[in-house]
């Protein structure tokens, strides 16, 4: 039991970093579509600022509208929808994912340390690490547990 913890501690450490890029990303794309709203409400071409948007030096913002060419209004309302919709399910991903390491971590069968090390690491470069709030007690887990 303790090696297959062992290894899910391993894969949950990966789950949570792509979760908190796949998040950052949607994030970036969000503000970008803002800017473009702005830019569109005041009469002028988004181009530059749809070309501007970048995430790990990739065009977010261009590949996800499809184009640099200037949305129209009902296209940007669809497209912040479905981020908004993709950074509700990146917070419920995360969320998930920490529940599963404090699981781990109030189990205690691997010590603790790592998954601790590991849940502490993620918070810290998470955005969400003032949404974190230790919703589960680690004794009364360690009880259920027996």
């Amino acid at each position: 039991i303790a090696a297959k913890v062992d290894s899910r501690r391993v894969t949950l450490e990966s789950d949570m970093r792509e979760a908190q890029t796949d998040l950052s990303k949607n994030q970036v794309i969000r503000e970008g579509l803002s800017r473009v709203a702005d830019e569109l409400g005041k009469g002028k071409n988004p181009a530059s600022s749809i070309n501007a948007v970048t995430f790990n030096d990739k065009k977010v913002l261009l590949d996800f509208l499809g184009g640099d060419e200037a949305p129209s209004h009902e296209t940007l309302a669809q497209k912040t929808s479905l981020i908004e919709e993709f950074i509700k399910e990146g917070v419920r991903k995360i969320t998930r994912l920490q529940v599963e390491g404090e699981n781990l971590q109030a189990s205690n069968l691997t010590g603790g340390k790592d998954i601790e090390a590991t849940l502490k690491n993620s918070l810290e470069s998470s955005k969400l690490a003032n949404a974190y709030s230790g919703a589960l007690n680690a004794d009364a887990v360690q009880r259920l547990i027996r």
